[in-house]
């Protein structure tokens, strides 16, 4: 997950044992359980592997929230008071 060439590896800082649990907290992956059979009880940790994976996967590589058009509004208002009232939007491609 991790590795030298890993996407991930610059969007997280994972130095100690508590930023790895605090990321798989975070993620949603870990499901604890705890049991109480007399003095001894138990807590019993499952992780779920393919949700934690998808989760670093959304992290590296999921794109950024497409800007709202409040946002390309008030630029296009400005590119048009800036120009005389003719605004050139740049056509999109895909």
């Amino acid at each position: 997950v991790l590795g030298n060439n890993s996407a991930l590896t610059p969007k997280l800082k994972l130095t100690s044992e508590d930023d790895w649990i605090q990321l798989f907290k975070k993620s949603g992956a870990v499901d604890t359980t705890s049991s109480e059979e007399g003095e001894g009880g138990s807590t019993v940790v499952v992780v779920h592997m393919e949700r934690f994976l998808r989760y670093c996967f959304d992290i590296a590589y999921k794109m950024p929230p497409s800007p709202n058009n409040k946002i390309l509004r008030g630029t296009l208002k400005e590119a048009q008071g800036a120009g005389g009232g003719v605004a050139v939007v740049p056509s999109l491609s895909i």
